[in-house]
């Protein structure tokens, strides 16, 4: 079976509802794209007073041809509204909505479409607006056969906030299935905790091809969690990891987590 390939295109900006935000490292297979709508190996998003902010751009530094670095400024938010107009009421609602989403495991995919419908139907667009930077981040990558190490340098600038997510998305079109024990299973709703000690893979059958972390650890001994999804709908195409950092933790504002993003071929 083919290899992945680990590469970087700045020109990339996905697709569907995150179109325009920055991508972390993509991943391809005989030249095919796996990324789709995800936000790629090795990406960021802090929640701070009820909203969640992104990087639209990161700048990409090939130390060699094993090894790059992203930087990140965290310096859009994501807002709901009608239209183009951005609502302070909408944006609190979904985000509401969002919250209590993640909580309840069992009736995600349920929920996911009522709610998606939902929003079709009052014309509820997301929205991203720039915002002044509210944190930095290095990724530095080192790329091996089949895996990559990881290592988030992750500063803040305007505090206070509340959490981190690191995150590693491909395409659910692609990883339509979980892999666990030698086997496939089926795949996570949109939002589910995962035990970190033993995570499960993300299954692609079409290119035989799984995908899932491990060695994670954080500096200033912070708790985290890993939560693994999958969603596909109506502008929505991602799959995959996030580690989740509660920044209220922290004694000062630079974190590193290192970890490593496993590959695996039947």
């Amino acid at each position: 079976m083919p290899a992945p390939v680990f590469c970087h295109d700045e020109r990339y900006k996905g697709m569907g509802r995150s179109s325009g935000l920055a991508r972390g490292l993509q991943v391809k297979i005989e030249g095919m794209d796996l990324t789709q709508e995800g936000m790629g190996l090795g990406n960021i998003a802090i929640r701070s007073q009820g909203y969640t902010y992104f990087s639209r751009d990161g700048q990409a530094d090939w130390l060699d041809s094993n090894h790059m670095v992203q930087h990140y400024v965290i310096d859009t938010i994501h807002l709901a509204g009608r239209g183009d107009t951005a609502s302070a009421l909408i944006t609190r609602v979904r985000e509401l909505l969002s919250a209590l989403y993640r909580r309840l495991p069992a009736f995600q995919k349920s929920l996911l479409w009522v709610g998606m419908h939902i929003q079709g139907w009052l014309g509820v667009q997301s929205l991203f607006a720039p915002v002044p930077p509210r944190a930095r981040a290095e990724f530095h990558y080192q790329l091996e056969p089949e895996r990559v190490e990881v290592r988030c340098e992750f500063h803040a600038l305007d505090e206070p906030l509340q959490e981190l997510y690191i995150m590693n998305e491909l395409g659910a079109d692609y990883f339509t299935s979980g892999w666990k024990a030698g086997r496939p299973t089926e795949p996570p709703s949109g939002w589910q905790v995962c035990n970190h000690h033993d995570l499960p893979f993300l299954y692609s059958p079409e290119h035989r091809l799984r995908f899932s972390l491990c060695d994670i650890s954080v500096n200033q001994e912070l708790p985290f969690k890993v939560c693994w999804g999958r969603e596909q709908i109506d502008g929505l195409c991602w799959a995959g990891f996030s580690i989740q950092l509660d920044l209220t933790r922290a004694s000062t504002a630079d974190i590193t987590c290192r970890y490593t993003v496993i590959f695996e071929n039947e």
